[in-house]
C-alpha cells in the first residue's frame, strides 16, 4: 500500500516539474493503471491522492482519460472523499468534459455519471464542492 502512494505521489512530482514526461506517460499506460484505484480503491487515502495525477493528465490530455474511463472512475467514490478531494474530482470531470475532441458519439454517459453530476447541482449542503 505505502509503495503505491509513492509511487503516485512519484509520477505527480515527475509531472509537476518534468512536462515532457507527461506524454510518455500516457503511452506507457499510466491512465487504465490511475483509474482502477479509483474505480476499486482498497485504500480512500490512496484512491485521493491519484486525483493529483488525474487532475493533472485532465488538463493535458483531456481525450485520452476521457477515453480510459477517467470520467467514471473520478465520480465513482466521490461521496466517501473529504471535499477537497472532490473539489478535485469534479474539477477533472469538468476537464474532461470540456475537452475540445470530444465529439457526442463520444460521450456515453451512464446514468450513474448522470445521476452524480445532477446530484452535485441541486446540491444544498453548505459544504458544497462546487
Amino acid at each position: 500500500y505505502k509503495r503505491q502512494v509513492y509511487t503516485i505521489r512519484s509520477l505527480s512530482h515527475l509531472m509537476e516539474f518534468q512536462h515532457s514526461s507527461i506524454s510518455y506517460i500516457v503511452k506507457c499506460g499510466a491512465i487504465p493503471l490511475l483509474c482502477s484505484k479509483l474505480l476499486s480503491p482498497k485504500y480512500i487515502d490512496l484512491a485521493e491522492q491519484t486525483l493529483q495525477p488525474l487532475l493533472k493528465l485532465s488538463g493535458t490530455h483531456p481525450y485520452e482519460l476521457f477515453k480510459g474511463g477517467g470520467l467514471e472512475a473520478v465520480l465513482k467514490n466521490l461521496d466517501f472523499m473529504d471535499i477537497k478531494a472532490q473539489r478535485k474530482a469534479v474539477c477533472i470531470a469538468a476537464n474532461l468534459l470540456s475537452s475540445p475532441s470530444l465529439s457526442i458519439t463520444d460521450i456515453s454517459i451512464t446514468d450513474y455519471i448522470l445521476s452524480t453530476l445532477n446530484n452535485l447541482l441541486t446540491n444544498s449542503d453548505t459544504q458544497s464542492i462546487i
